[in-house]
């Protein structure tokens, strides 16, 4: 036998992302993104901090449960760079016969995200 449960839970989400993008001459691309979001929800109150449940503080009122949630970052910068070998067809090296073809249009990239702390008074 299962207990079901009506769906109680509600979320929202808004966000604004910032992008900005430059690509060189060179083979090099730099992304630069920041996100400035805000989540508010009453499901994390019922899952609790800790991973362990708690009772809504008015069962009649699941909305009276609204606040921010637990999983809020509100500001995240990401920083991601790609840099495209000068090997193969049209590039500065390697640039002619079946090797310019096999190793040509390779590239290597990184990722790099932190968020954005601050006090909460």
């Amino acid at each position: 036998m299962y207990e079901t449960q009506a769906p109680v839970g509600h979320s929202m989400y808004h966000a604004l992302q910032l992008k900005l993008e430059r690509r060189f001459s060179q083979g090099l691309a730099v992304l630069l993104a920041y996100t400035h979001s805000k989540i508010i929800d009453n499901v994390s109150e019922f899952s609790g901090s800790m991973g362990f449940a708690t009772n809504p503080n008015n069962n009649y009122c699941y909305p009276c449960d609204r606040s921010l949630s637990y999983q809020q970052v509100p500001d995240v910068l990401r920083l991601s760079y790609r840099y495209e070998l000068p090997l193969g067809v049209g590039k500065p090296y390697v640039n002619r016969g079946a090797l310019a073809r096999l190793i040509g249009g390779w590239s290597g990239s990184c990722c790099r995200s932190a968020p954005c702390l601050r006090a909460v008074l």
